[in-house]
Order: C-alpha cells, then sequence, then structure tokens
C-alpha cells in the first residue's frame, strides 16, 4: 500500500492496520527468540549431550574451586600396585663412567632403583580333535568318542577367543566388521563377520539366569536410577531404558517409551523404594514408590534462564548447590540427616524464591507458558521430590548413574549405526547389562564373559 493510499484512509481504519502490524511483529519476535534459545541450547542449560557442543565448549555445571590441579596436600596417594611375581628379572649394570669413561664392569653392584615393563605375548594354539570310534566288544554298538561342547563344526573358536570378541563388540564398542579383521591381524584368527555376529548370539544366551539376577537385586534396592533414550531398530525408532544402581546395570529395548516399557523390563513393577528420574511423566506412574528428582537437569534449565536475566534463576541454582555442599558435608562427618537449623533454613528460602519467580515472571498472554512459567510451576510442585536428597542421604542429588549407564548406547549407536533387528538389539541389553554389571563389581570383563561361555556362575550379583 502507497502512502497516498494511506492518507486517504479513514483514522480508525489506518489504526487497526497498525495494531494488526505491531500484532505481527509481536509474533515474530517470539519466534526469533524461540529460535535464538534453541541454537545457544547446550548441554551446560539443557538437556542436550556434551557431544552436540561442537568446538564451543561451554563451562562444566561444576563450580569453580580454588584448588590447584591433581592431588591435594595431605591425600593419600593410590598409585598402581604390582600384583603378581615378575616372570624375569634383569638387572642393569652400569658399563662405563660417563665422566671419564673408566669401565665399571667388574665393580662393586648397589641396588639404586626398580621398574616394571609390561609386556604381552600373543600365542595363538591350534588344537586337532582326532574323533576316534569303537565297537562295543559286549553288544557291538559303535561308540564315537565325545569332543568339547564348543567343537561342534570342523573349524571352532575356543571361549577365549569368542569372550575377546564380545568385549571388543560391546564393551570397546568397535563394529563387527573390524573385529573381524582385528582378530585377523592380532591373532592371525580366520573368523568371518557373521560368526563374530553369531558368537554375539550364543553368549546373550548365556546371560539369562544372571539377568534374572540383576532384576532381583535392583528390585530390592532402596534406591533406583531410572533414564531412557531413542535406538533405531529393525528401522523404526525404539526406546533403550535403564534401571540402575551403584552395583547393578540392567538395560531392555521396547517399542514404547512411556509406563509400558518402562515395565517391560521386570524391575519397577511393585518396586517400593525411590526412584530418581528427570520428571519424565510416566515414571510418576509407579505410585507404590516414593520419587526424587534429578537436580542436574533443574540446574542446567536454571542456566537457560540466567542467560535469559532472570534473577530468581541465580537464587534457585545457589540454593540448590548449597544443599547439594551442606549434605555432602554431613555425610563425610557420617551423619545421617541434616539439623533442623538448615531444613529450616532451605525450605524458607525456597518459598521465599518461588514467590519471587512468580511476581516478577511475566505471565505469558496464550494457552503456551514460557520455559520460565513451566519450571517455576515443577519447582513448586515437587518440592518434595526436588529437595528429597537433602532428607533421604540415600537419594543422590542427580541422575548421572543412570546416564552414564546408558551412555555407552549412544557410543555403540555412533560406532555401529542401527541395530538392524529386534533380535539384535535385545542380545546388545543383555550383554550390555552383564557387562556393565561386572564393571561395577570391579571384576574382569574378560574374564566374566569367558565364564559364561563355559557355563561358570560368577558371584558378583
Amino acid at each position: 500500500m502507497t502512502r497516498e493510499k494511506l492518507q486517504e484512509l479513514p483514522k480508525d481504519e489506518i489504526i487497526e492496520i497498525l495494531l494488526a502490524v505491531l500484532d505481527i511483529l509481536k509474533q515474530q519476535a517470539e519466534k526469533i527468540a524461540e529460535l535464538e534459545s534453541r541454537l545457544n541450547q547446550n548441554s551446560k542449560n539443557s538437556s542436550k549431550p556434551p557431544s552436540s557442543d561442537g568446538f564451543n565448549k561451554p563451562q562444566s555445571l561444576r563450580e569453580r574451586s580454588m584448588k590447584k590441579p591433581g592431588g591435594q596436600k595431605g591425600h593419600k596417594g593410590n598409585g598402581l600396585k604390582i600384583e603378581r611375581e615378575p616372570d624375569n628379572v634383569i638387572e642393569v649394570q652400569p658399563i662405563e663412567c660417563p665422566e671419564c669413561t673408566q669401565g665399571l664392569i667388574n665393580q662393586p653392584m648397589f641396588h639404586s632403583n626398580t621398574k616394571y615393563v609390561y609386556d604381552v605375548e600373543i600365542k595363538v594354539v591350534l588344537n586337532k580333535y582326532e574323533i576316534q570310534e569303537t565297537i562295543c566288544p559286549n553288544c557291538g554298538v559303535t561308540v564315537v568318542g565325545q569332543p568339547p561342547e564348543d567343537c561342534k563344526g570342523t573349524i571352532n573358536y575356543s571361549s577365549m577367543i569368542r569372550a575377546l570378541s564380545i568385549v571388543m563388540t560391546n564393551y570397546g564398542n568397535v563394529s563387527i566388521d573390524k573385529t573381524h579383521k582385528i582378530l585377523n591381524d592380532l591373532l592371525g584368527v580366520p573368523i568371518s563377520s557373521g560368526t563374530v555376529k553369531n558368537i554375539q548370539s550364543q553368549f546373550a544366551q548365556k546371560t539369562v539366569s544372571t539377568i534374572e539376577e540383576i532384576k532381583q537385586k535392583l528390585h530390592e534396592s532402596p534406591v533406583l536410577n531410572v533414564d531412557e533414550t531413542g535406538a533405531r531398530v529393525a528401522g523404526s525408532t525404539q526406546w533403550m531404558h535403564v534401571v540402575s544402581n551403584s552395583k547393578y546395570t540392567l538395560v531392555s529395548v521396547h517399542k514404547k517409551r512411556g509406563k509400558e516399557g518402562s515395565e517391560a523390563s521386570g524391575v519397577l513393577t511393585g518396586y517400593t523404594g525411590t526412584l530418581v528420574h528427570d520428571c519424565w511423566k510416566p515414571y510418576f506412574g509407579f505410585d507404590e514408590c516414593k520419587h526424587a528428582l534429578c537436580c542436574a537437569h533443574l540446574l542446567r534449565e536454571l542456566n537457560a534462564l540466567i542467560e535469559k536475566g532472570f534473577a530468581w534463576a541465580m537464587d534457585m541454582k545457589a540454593l540448590l548447590l548449597e544443599m547439594k555442599s551442606v549434605v555432602e558435608r554431613y555425610k563425610s562427618n557420617e551423619k545421617e540427616a541434616l539439623s533442623r537449623y538448615y531444613r529450616e533454613k532451605f525450605q524458607v528460602r525456597y518459598a521465599q524464591i518461588i514467590n519471587n519467580a512468580k511476581a516478577t515472571t511475566p505471565i505469558s498472554e496464550t494457552r503456551k507458558k514460557s520455559k520460565a512459567e513451566n519450571l517455576i510451576k515443577r519447582l513448586e510442585e515437587y518440592y518434595t521430590e526436588i529437595i528429597l536428597f537433602s532428607i533421604d542421604f540415600d537419594v543422590p542429588f542427580d541422575n548421572n548413574q543412570a546416564e552414564r549407564d546408558i551412555r555407552n548406547l549412544k557410543v555403540k549407536q555412533k560406532v555401529s549405526g542401527c541395530f538392524r533387528t529386534e533380535d539384535g538389539a535385545k542380545e546388545y541389553t543383555n550383554t550390555a547389562s552383564v557387562i556393565g554389571t561386572a564393571v561395577k563389581c570391579k571384576q574382569s570383563v574378560l574374564n566374566i564373559v569367558n565364564g559364561l561361555f563355559n557355563g561358570l556362575k560368577f558371584d558378583f550379583i
């Protein structure tokens, strides 16, 4: 519309046009702000993983201390220890004096220092089984000798080689194709990628009884960490669910992300302890247990609001970190609960910050609430679940345990891509559960896997 036409319009019509333009500009400004907010998201102010940060690494959520790097004064060292007798003892004697070149071979020697060098000798043994048969002199029946269980085909692989392939693919996250190439190069063992895949299926079947024991131990645990993440399985998105604590890990796969998928693990139905999670609504469907929310997630959301200038978010962040610090100090002094002074102090400050947040946060004019409004509502509604770590010292401040236990899956996906079949995904979750539990129990993953291949039962449960 030209200036001349605008000048011909009535005043009321011009006002309506201006109001419409202002409304459009407001909507565009809100959209731009939302898009800028998405662009500025990173692992510090959202739930995005650190790997998505690229080269612009954000500052850690941890508050910077004034301590120097490394062990602190008075810290008891924990260097590597030699836990076996050396196979060879080699004396290193000086040959000549570096100053005057005088020979020192026949001079008296005194022990000065001891150093160790770990080495490895790779030796592949090929065992040939010649199956013999004979005729029973009593009844005339032909009897054939029975080779070991792992000697079924013409070409076979020992439990140790099979265990090594499991460790490489499921613990080291090496692809199946590269695993068969490495075994060829490293050991000179002619093994195909198809055989490596079959070995994974064989091992998954060996884990069934161990998985059931892990489920039972987790169901009896007073505190559990839970989380879930998406994965491509057979061409569609399915969900990997993790239930864990400091000693046991259980990973399962299901087509649903919600309560149905979580229940399928066989642990949470009827659970009566405390469930630590990131406030994903379906977890509250398990109403026989207590709930604790991950404060690390809250800190990230508070950081996002701090960047937008919300002063109350800085106050809430400071309060949560102070509560964490006080709880850690009480734990280090072997106390089981906070004093009445701290409980009342934290409760009053929490309420003051919520009231201040309500008073200073703009109210949305539409049904869609802002992130600040949603966070305020969550902080108020789930107060008990948020501060539970300060009431029950067995409850952690965050849900990092579950996130660590599920992180290996994301690495696996980056290396190997998707799971081509549902059976392959289930085999991976069973193996990941056993390996994760073995690591937490400080057991050799290779020995655990090799033992299960041989039908042994390890007492790491």
